[in-house]
């Protein structure tokens, strides 16, 4: 499940709560940007108002969506699924109501003409039946439903590299900023993530804290789910929004679990806001590098991240004023 892929020199461990989130045992001194200097990263936007979502759209609106894809078979599509609700003896209404799309939407789809590919795997979610097995084009484009069964094209927005924000589980006033890489899995068909945290302690010496997982995508209910597994029943989960865009930058915000632990009491479940900031397409590792570890208040990142978690709490932790 877990891959390394795009982290060059960073090695998996086996533990789901990094030094960090085992109660402040580890370090987590800021480390000095290169130069002494450095400037803030990714830039500070002037408003943190939320933008419009980015929805799943169908390949041909994204840039780059049909790279190596095939045009659905739309004819094909439609014989099978009258086939499918002549045998379940289903109406389009029914149906319809059972997938959460309109009625003239499974009508269009019947008469053999396309819709949105997210919405041909509602459908198909809702029939538990794979209409994209008439789709002229391999499996490796679908993620398993047990990740969402959604399609490459109509998550391709997704992919690429993030900064993450959250607060420290151990010092007030501080937050902590990682790196999260998205990327498409062929051999195993979905999403899958990579987040990696460069710290450094008070004695100067660095740790490199790495996690990888699959990224679950449930139709309807417009979140995204990034979930790293230990196999031994222990899972680490950050839930976010679909990404909404505003000033030009797709922002992704929600909240993490994951296991802390303090000496004498052992691990408990922490959680805490986040929000990720896409990267321009491009952007240098050493950039991205410089733009993860601890912030403090007094950096100049501190009150725009800041601004955003109270915002993310304010909303949806109840009594947050």
């Amino acid at each position: 499940m877990a891959r390394s892929a795009g982290v060059p020199g960073v090695k998996p461990g086996p533990e789901l709560a990094t030094a960090e989130e085992r109660g402040g045992t580890g370090p987590e001194s800021r480390a000095p940007p290169p130069g002494g200097g450095g400037r803030a990263f990714p830039v500070v936007p002037q408003s943190v108002q939320p933008g419009t979502f980015l929805p799943y759209t169908a390949g041909g609106e994204i840039d780059g969506g049909r790279q190596g894809m095939s045009t659905p078979d739309w004819r094909a599509i439609a014989e099978d699924l009258n086939a499918h609700l002549a045998k379940r003896r289903l109406s389009s209404q029914e149906l319809a109501a059972k997938a959460g799309v309109d009625r003239k939407t499974v009508d269009r789809l019947r008469s053999g003409r396309a819709v949105r590919l997210q919405t041909l795997q509602w459908i198909e979610q809702a029939l538990d039946h794979p209409l994209t097995a008439r789709l002229r084009q391999g499996d490796a484009d679908t993620a398993p439903n047990d990740l969402g069964g959604y399609h490459r094209t109509a998550v391709a927005a997704y992919v690429g590299e993030y900064l993450s924000f959250r607060r420290s589980f151990d010092r007030p006033d501080t937050l902590v900023a990682s790196h999260v890489s998205v990327s498409w899995d062929t051999k195993a068909p979905g999403l899958r993530f990579v987040e990696v945290q460069h710290n450094r302690g008070q004695s100067g010496r660095a740790y490199d804290y790495r996690f990888a997982g699959e990224v679950l995508i449930p139709p309807n209910l417009g979140v995204l789910h990034f979930v790293v597994r230990s196999g031994d029943g222990r899972i680490r989960v950050f839930s976010t929004s679909l990404p909404r865009e505003q000033a030009g930058t797709l922002y992704c915000k929600g909240f993490l679990l994951t296991l802390n632990e303090i000496t004498d009491i052992g691990f408990y479940p922490v959680t805490t806001p986040l929000f990720m900031v896409k990267l321009p397409p491009g952007t240098a590792r050493e950039e991205i590098e410089r733009g993860t570890g601890v912030i403090e208040n007094g950096d100049e990142r501190y009150g725009w991240a800041d601004g955003i978690l109270r915002d993310t709490e304010r909303k949806f932790i109840p009594g947050r004023k």
